[in-house]
């Protein structure tokens, strides 16, 4: 099995390829996102790939900012 595929069947797959869609059509960068959620950059980078997981408060502010309006955003799936 290749790394690709590991990493694709990792737990949050589905959050993942959310959060990174999102981002990518609201034009913003994983820095952008990070300087309003008052995290650095690279914490970020993890919460999106999967490597860390991401408090109810800061959920709440990404649904916010990428104008999010579904509850399945951080499914586990």
């Amino acid at each position: 099995m290749s790394v690709r595929n590991k990493k694709a069947t990792r737990k949050g797959t589905n959050m993942r390829v959310k959060l990174r869609e999102l981002r990518k059509s609201h034009n913003m960068t994983q820095e952008c996102i990070a300087k309003k959620l008052y995290i650095h950059r690279t914490h970020y980078n993890h919460i999106e790939n999967g490597h860390k997981g991401v408090t109810l408060e800061n959920a709440i502010k990404l649904k916010k900012i990428l104008n999010y309006k579904d509850d399945d955003l951080f499914e586990n799936n």
